[in-house]
């Protein structure tokens, strides 16, 4: 129960990383209430947050290109408790819009439903649009279920870029077939490492463009965490990759990218995989059939679909402001 003599919230950049402990505790909270409720929109899925310490916050906040100065907290005022973050990362997109994308948002179940989550989105929104940010565009991911996250999301102007879908999952070994076996025996498995991954020799590009926390443009800033796995001939010398590989990201056991040249090879690919890495994570379009059938053979199940979202951030149009932009926010309590 919240003390009702805390009348007053401020709302403010968060600067540093000295609230970094802060924002972990926040960050545990909400992966524990999404296991059982099924309720917070931005959360690693495939992670026990009880067993981590601050580091695996901290290198998966960097690799995100964390700006905190761009980052916003919700304090109490009489004890300047944090009880709300919302951290954005900051740089330029494909189309070389300067763009921030949510990293986090949450707030203590305390002090939930009173408005402080919708207070910071738009104290982000006023912070980013100006100097010295100048943010174009604006990006986030929520689960589709969340209905009521959704609904706020929206009201701030943000549409429904695209559908993603999300598959994790135990990865065990399968009893090849005979035509995997086939495919097994003209083939080899290269693992290149970091800076020995050359992105843009990778082809075919997948179907799926990862979303913001997953490009492989950030994921390189932590070379000695990215591997590229990929089918090539075995009586090649070749540190080339093929046309069957993946990249994964160690640390999260993500796929970040995935191309099969057919469901044979990517068995093939897989099954070694699955000798180094027993937990994966993967977000997929729907067109992804091949690399969905790879998965579904491992028994990787969908585990929840999100939305992409995006706004410019001028719309343009006049908005009711939530809150009055000063440093003293009047909470609802």
């Amino acid at each position: 129960m919240i003390n009702s003599n805390t009348r007053y919230i401020s709302i403010r950049s968060l600067n540093d990383t000295k609230n970094i402990k802060l924002i972990v505790e926040i960050h545990k909270i909400d992966g524990k209430n999404f296991r059982y409720k099924e309720k917070i929109s931005f959360i690693d899925y495939n992670v026990n947050f009880q067993a981590l310490d601050s580091k695996y916050f901290e290198n998966r906040w960097r690799v995100g290109m964390t700006d905190y100065k761009a980052s916003v907290g919700s304090f109490k005022i009489e004890t300047n408790e944090l009880v709300g973050i919302s951290l954005w990362g900051v740089d330029y997109n494909k189309n070389g819009e300067r763009a921030a994308y949510n990293l986090i948002s949450g707030v203590l179940p305390e002090y939930r439903r009173f408005g402080f989550g919708e207070g910071m989105m738009e104290y982000s929104i006023n912070l980013l649009k100006n100097e010295p940010f100048k943010i174009d565009k604006l990006g986030l991911e929520v689960v589709s279920t969340n209905e009521r996250a959704v609904k706020i999301i929206e009201k701030f102007g943000f549409k429904i870029d695209r559908n993603l879908v999300v598959y994790s999952g135990t990865l065990k070994a399968i009893k090849p077939k005979r035509d995997h076996q086939i495919v097994s025996r003209g083939n080899k498995v290269l693992v290149l490492k970091g800076k020995e991954i050359l992105i843009d020799k990778l082809s075919p590009k997948p179907l799926c463009e990862s979303p913001w926390e997953y490009q492989t443009k950030l994921l390189i800033t932590d070379p000695e965490n990215l591997e590229c796995w990929s089918l090539i001939d075995e009586n090649t010398e070749s540190k080339e990759p093929g046309s069957t590989y993946l990249l994964i990201y160690g640390p999260r056991n993500f796929v970040e990218y995935a191309h099969f040249e057919s469901v044979e090879k990517g068995i093939t690919l897989m099954n070694q995989l699955s000798l180094k890495y027993q937990n994966i994570i993967s977000f997929l379009q729907e067109e992804e059939e091949i690399v969905i059938s790879v998965f579904k053979h491992f028994n990787l199940t969908l585990k929840f679909q999100e939305f992409e979202m995006s706004r410019p951030i001028d719309l343009g149009i006049k908005q009711n402001k939530i809150f009055n932009f000063n440093d003293r926010i009047y909470s609802k309590l």
